[in-house]
């Protein structure tokens, strides 16, 4: 944790080391691969390396306390959490079994399952890895990405907030490492790590499903995309 300065420098005010480990084989040791804040302005952190959320409290000194430990299902890999944007709901995507655990979330850092769904179809027996989530501004329906599979999986919300698989859309690029949606939400774009290009899907923003336009605009060893405000 850092503090920032006035002439805009950082200086150190809190460490938390994480312990353990997982019993995937790349669970050798802690892995914080994520760190936000929650809707109540609660510190969490998604350690991949432990399948643990781990929330604090942050004081005016920028110390740490640790508030509550969510322990997601053993070898699932703890990547990325996002938080709906009126229900009480988080969605934990886990990269190493390839799902996302919905969480029930009251306030005060701490997490309940409420369900846990599979990012691939049926049967698939492949190696993936899922890595990005996002959600549509409307509420109404979420995105995952599949390395390995290199596909997006669409679900639509339901009222409870809950999961229900839509569609699983093919990218045509490998490692779909990051993907977003548009500010206007008419479109999905997906950009490739291992094939160096970046796919556009034209969305059905009243349906959410997908649909490709092109997959051959060239972007070397893409790991993210962002919109500029």
């Amino acid at each position: 944790m850092y503090k920032r300065k006035e002439d805009g420098g950082l200086l150190l005010s809190d460490v938390d080391q994480h312990s353990g480990k997982g019993p995937h084989e790349n669970q050798a040791s802690p892995h914080v691969h994520y760190t936000d804040l929650t809707p109540d302005r609660y510190l969490v952190t998604c350690d991949l390396g432990t399948d643990q959320v781990i929330t604090y409290d942050l004081d005016q000194e920028g110390k740490l306390s640790k508030l509550y430990t969510y322990h997601s299902q053993p070898g699932a890999g703890s990547r990325h959490i996002i938080f709906h944007n009126h229900y009480k709901i988080a969605y934990l995507i886990c990269e190493l079994n390839s799902t996302i655990e919905v969480l029930i979330y009251d306030g005060v850092g701490e997490f309940e399952r409420m369900q846990v769904i599979s990012t691939l179809p049926e049967g698939y027996e492949g190696f993936n890895g899922t890595a990005a989530i996002r959600l549509s501004k409307d509420g109404k329906y979420l995105y995952a990405s599949n390395r390995g599979h290199d596909s997006i999986a669409v679900y639509t919300i339901l009222a409870d907030g809950s999961l229900e698989l839509l569609e699983i859309v093919p990218t045509h690029g490998q490692t779909p490492r990051d993907f977003d949606l548009t500010p206007d939400q008419e479109f999905l774009i997906a950009v490739h790590q291992d094939s160096d290009n970046a796919t556009v899907f034209k969305r059905n923003p009243e349906t959410g499903r997908l649909a490709e336009l092109s997959n051959d605009f060239h972007v070397p060893e893409a790991v993210c995309i962002s919109f500029a405000p």
